[in-house]
């Protein structure tokens, strides 16, 4: 990657990152490593990460804080507020709301 120029930033869930380079055709270590840190850690399905990311993103939370809900994807309120604890702007009145939308 040395040398390569950032063109853009937009955060993406790790779902999308398997569905990138799952068809590298001669990958690199790091994305060997990254495929494989993917597969071990997901919860969920693309459709159903994409799918859940579009539901807390129309609940009120911007992107960035949406994936990274949908990447760690909690299922109980003391992992999600482990997940929020240094978020500010969001109350614990949303996360039994961000609880039924992960749980649905």
């Amino acid at each position: 990657m040395i040398g390569k120029e950032i063109l853009g930033k937009e955060p993406i869930t790790i779902y999308e990152v398997e569905e990138l380079l799952k068809d590298i055709e001669d990958p690199t270590f790091e994305q060997k490593a990254s495929l494989d840190y993917v597969r071990e850690v997901k919860k969920v399905d693309l459709e159903t990460a994409r799918k859940k990311l579009q539901e807390l993103i129309e609940l009120g939370l911007d992107k960035e804080l949406a994936v990274k809900i949908i990447n760690v994807y909690p299922r109980t309120v003391i992992e999600l507020h482990a997940v929020l604890l240094k978020e500010k702007g969001v109350g614990e009145d949303l996360y039994e709301k961000i609880l039924e939308i992960l749980r649905s």
